[in-house]
């Protein structure tokens, strides 16, 4: 697999300053501006698994978390029904801590064929086959900002059932007028 396709695909599909570096045979470190709130970067690997590629965490979240809390607390209780839910609401795989969405329910650069065969309202990532499809938004800048709340305000109208979350690369570079206005049609944002 040619790394620069791979990476130019992720770059359209993600954001500009996403990159990938080869680690080994069909394994790639995915590097993207996307931070916890401490500073580290997430940690994301595209690799193939049993004739399929998957993007995977490899555990790196649940171990970010256990420097605050911890493992066991992540089986029991509120943490353990929270962690559950969004496992169950987006069909993700826990795998030994290992989250993945299987490709069979993942499609980039997602539009809706009925309302939109021209693609004008892009999705980034949606993750289907739920009852409540996920639209992710990649949102480096302004402009896609402002293309994403477009794109949800018509997904609305549409009468589209979904859920919405953008994924800022530095939420504090969107002009603030630009942001309120996407934080009251999306649900979520990182």
């Amino acid at each position: 697999m040619n790394t620069a396709v791979i990476e130019t695909s992720l770059r359209e599909k993600v954001g500009a300053k996403t990159r990938i570096a080869m680690e080994g045979d069909e394994r790639f470190r995915v590097f993207t501006p996307f931070l916890f709130e401490d500073g580290d970067h997430l940690a994301i690997v595209l690799k193939k698994r049993e004739n399929m590629w998957v993007l995977s965490d490899e555990g790196h979240t649940y171990m970010h978390l256990t420097c605050d809390l911890d493992e066991k607390d992540f089986q029991k209780g509120t943490r353990q029904k929270i962690i559950g839910n969004a496992l169950s609401a987006f069909r993700v795989e826990d795998r030994d801590g290992e989250e993945t969405v299987p490709n069979t329910r993942r499609v980039f650069n997602w539009h809706d064929p009925v309302h939109d065969p021209r693609a004008s309202y892009a999705v980034d990532y949606r993750i289907g086959n739920i009852p409540r499809p996920a639209m992710v938004f990649a949102l480096p800048n302004d402009d896609r900002t402002r293309d994403a709340t477009i794109a949800l305000l018509q997904f609305e109208k549409w009468g589209l059932t979904r859920q919405s979350l953008g994924i800022f690369e530095d939420q504090e570079q969107v002009n603030r007028k630009v942001l309120s206005r996407f934080t009251d049609v999306c649900e979520k944002h990182y």
